[in-house]
């Protein structure tokens, strides 16, 4: 055989060498621990009852210091809640999130009434910038 015929092949051995030895070292390789970061407290977002947050009035803050935090929202008799988690806390994907935490909104009242768009972004917008402020 003439080098310029092994040539290629040697080219393929040593590329599946390289890719074996790869696969092998991501496989074996334990994920980096993530830490989940706790959800945050009213007084450490600084909000309490009667803040306003894009123009809407926060009506009460609630939630278990170990699960979430929720923040009942009203203006012009339309009532909905904001709800912060840590990242990954529940199975389904966030409308918004900031850096270690999911933000979740719902529960609108009366039923069948709809939160503006603009509301929300511009809410959920500034409890992630609160969040991130976070250390």
């Amino acid at each position: 055989m003439s080098v310029t015929k092994a040539l290629p092949s040697a080219a393929i051995a040593l590329v599946c060498a390289i890719a074996a030895v790869h696969a092998h070292a991501t496989r074996s390789a334990k994920p980096a621990a993530t830490v989940a970061a706790p959800p945050p407290t009213p007084e450490v977002l600084g909000l309490k009852a009667g803040d306003k947050i894009a123009g809407w009035k926060v009506r009460a803050l609630a939630g278990t210091p170990d699960t979430e935090l929720r923040i009942d929202l009203e203006r012009d008799a339309i009532r909905f809640a904001i709800t912060v988690t840590p990242l990954g806390t529940r199975p389904e994907n966030p409308p918004a999130q900031s850096q270690r935490h999911a933000i979740y909104y719902g529960h609108a009242q009366p039923a069948g009434t709809r939160v503006p768009d603009g509301a929300v972004r511009a809410i959920t917008a500034d409890i992630a910038r609160r969040l991130d402020a976070l250390p």
